[in-house]
C-alpha cells in the first residue's frame, strides 16, 4: 500500500498539503498546462509591479489555495490571503526573493509571449508557482457601489495619500467612488493608461511626467489632472494660463529652483567645490533642470559632474565614479528611480562623507542632509481638489495649471554632526522644519 503520510509546509509563506510518496519526488510542472513562454530578463524591478495571482504548480501537491503577490515598486511585495510581506531584489542578474515572515528564499522569472505574462516563482526547497497578472474587475451591477471611478497612473506608491486627499473632501474609496490605481515602470504606462481608458474613469490623474505623457496619448476625452515637474517645456499644454483640450493640473516647479537647491547647498557646505549631480538625462524634466544647475554653478563658483542613474543597478556605479573624481557634495534630480531607491543614495552618501541636497524631504528624513522643493502631500491635495472641481463639472481646459507658492526648506542636524559641519545660522533660520 502507499505510503499516505503527509505533512504541512509553506509556499513563500503558503500553507499547503504534500503526500510523502515516491511519485511526489519526480520533477514535473503544473499538470499539464500549456508551455511557459520564453523568460525575459528583468533589469527593473518596476517590470514586475503590479497584483499578480495563481496556484503552486510543484508536482505531487494535493491540495493549494490561490495565492496573491502585490508587488511594489520599490520590490518589497505583500502576500495574500496569509497577510506576509517579502522583499524582491535583483542579485547577479536574478530576482531573488524573501518573505519577511517565513524566510523562504528562491528566485522569480518573468516569461513573457503569445500575449501572457506569468511570473513564475521557484523556492530554494524545490516547490514552484505561477501567477499571472490579476484582472481588474468591475464593478458590482446590481446593487449600490460606487458610481464615480478615478483612474491613478503612477510609478511610485502614492495610494494612501491620495485615499486620504479624497477622504478630505468627502470621498471615501470604496463607497462614493472607486480608485483604480494603476502603477507600473515606465515601458508599461501606455498598457496602464489604455486599461484605464477602457475602464472609462472619470477622471484621470497622472503622477509624473511620464505617466502624464501615457496618459495624454491615450484619451483625448477623459479628463486628465496631472503633477509634472514642468508641464510647459515637456510639451504637455499649451499654455499655463490656458491648458486647452482635456488637460489640467499642478507643475512642481522643480526646473525653477533647481538653483535655489544648489545655492542652499553652497551657503551650508561653503567649503564645497566640486558637485556631484545624480540625474537621468533622458527624463522629460532633466535637460532644463541640467542647465539652469549649469548657470547657477557659474556664479557660485562651483564644478558640476553628472552621474546618469537610469535604473536602480546603476546608484551604486555612480557612487564609485563619484568617489573617483573627488565629488565634495551631491544635488539630487527628481527622477522615479532616484526616488524609489532614496535609501541606498542616502546610506552611500553618508558612508563616503558626502552633504546631500534633494528636492524631496523623504531624504532629509532619510539621512540626507537637506531637501528643499514643494510638499509632495500638498501637491496630491491640490491634485485631488482639482479632480473634485472637475467631478462638479469644470472643464480642464478651463482650470489653470497650478504652480507651487510655497516651498519647504528640511535641514537635518543629526547628519550635519555626522559629518563635522556647522550650518551657518543663516541657512538655520530659513528652515522650515530641522531634524535634531
Amino acid at each position: 500500500m502507499m505510503d499516505r503520510r503527509i505533512f504541512l509546509t509553506t509556499v513563500a509563506g503558503l500553507l499547503v498539503v504534500k503526500p510523502v510518496d515516491a511519485r511526489a519526488q519526480q520533477p514535473g510542472g503544473s499538470g499539464g498546462t500549456s508551455p511557459l513562454p520564453p523568460a525575459t530578463p528583468v533589469q527593473d524591478l518596476r517590470s514586475l509591479v503590479g497584483k499578480w495571482e495563481g496556484r503552486v504548480t510543484s508536482s505531487g501537491l494535493s491540495a493549494s489555495e490561490p495565492i496573491t503577490w502585490t508587488v511594489d515598486a520599490d520590490g518589497s511585495y505583500d502576500l495574500a490571503p496569509f497577510g506576509h510581506k517579502g522583499r524582491l531584489e535583483i542579485r547577479e542578474g536574478k530576482v531573488r526573493f524573501k518573505n519577511l515572515a517565513t524566510g523562504r528564499t528562491g528566485t522569480v522569472t518573468l516569461h513573457e509571449g503569445g500575449g501572457r505574462r506569468i511570473l513564475r516563482g521557484v523556492a530554494d526547497d524545490g516547490l514552484t508557482w505561477e501567477l499571472t497578472p490579476a484582472a481588474t474587475k468591475p464593478l458590482p451591477t446590481g446593487r449600490p457601489g460606487p458610481a464615480i471611478r478615478i483612474g491613478v497612473l503612477t510609478m511610485t506608491s502614492e495610494r494612501e495619500r491620495f485615499r486620504r486627499a479624497f477622504d478630505e473632501l468627502g470621498y471615501v474609496d470604496g463607497k462614493t467612488i472607486a480608485l483604480e490605481y494603476h502603477l507600473g515602470p515606465p515601458d508599461r504606462l501606455p498598457d496602464l493608461a489604455a486599461e484605464l481608458v477602457r475602464l472609462n474613469v472619470n477622471v484621470l490623474v497622472a503622477v509624473g511626467t511620464a505617466p502624464a505623457h501615457a496618459a495624454k496619448r491615450a484619451t483625448a476625452t477623459i479628463p486628465i489632472v496631472f503633477i509634472a515637474a514642468d508641464p510647459l517645456a515637456a510639451g504637455l499644454v499649451p499654455s499655463l494660463a490656458r491648458p486647452g483640450a482635456n488637460l489640467t493640473g499642478l507643475s512642481a516647479a522643480s526646473v525653477d529652483i533647481s538653483a535655489k537647491r544648489l545655492q542652499l547647498l553652497k551657503e551650508a557646505v561653503p567649503v564645497a567645490s566640486r558637485v556631484g549631480i545624480l540625474a537621468d538625462p533622458t527624463h522629460p524634466a532633466a535637460a532644463a533642470q541640467l542647465r539652469e544647475l549649469d548657470a547657477a554653478a557659474q556664479a557660485l563658483n562651483l564644478q558640476l559632474r553628472t552621474f546618469q542613474v537610469r535604473a536602480p543597478a546603476d546608484v551604486e556605479p555612480a557612487f564609485v565614479a563619484m568617489q573617483k573624481e573627488a565629488v565634495e557634495a551631491v544635488v539630487v534630480l527628481p527622477h522615479p528611480v532616484l526616488i524609489l531607491t532614496d535609501s541606498a543614495i542616502v546610506r552611500l552618501a553618508a558612508k563616503q562623507r558626502l552633504p546631500l541636497i534633494a528636492e524631496l524631504r523623504q531624504y532629509a528624513d532619510a539621512g540626507g542632509l537637506m531637501s528643499y522643493g514643494t510638499r509632495y502631500d500638498d501637491l496630491i491635495r491640490r491634485a485631488a481638489r482639482y479632480v473634485d472641481r472637475i467631478l462638479k463639472g469644470a472643464k480642464p481646459a478651463d482650470l489653470p495649471v497650478e504652480q507651487p507658492t510655497k516651498f519647504e526648506l528640511v535641514i537635518n542636524l543629526k547628519t550635519a554632526k555626522a559629518l563635522g559641519l556647522t550650518i551657518p545660522p543663516s541657512v538655520l533660520l530659513r528652515a522650515d522644519q530641522v531634524i535634531e
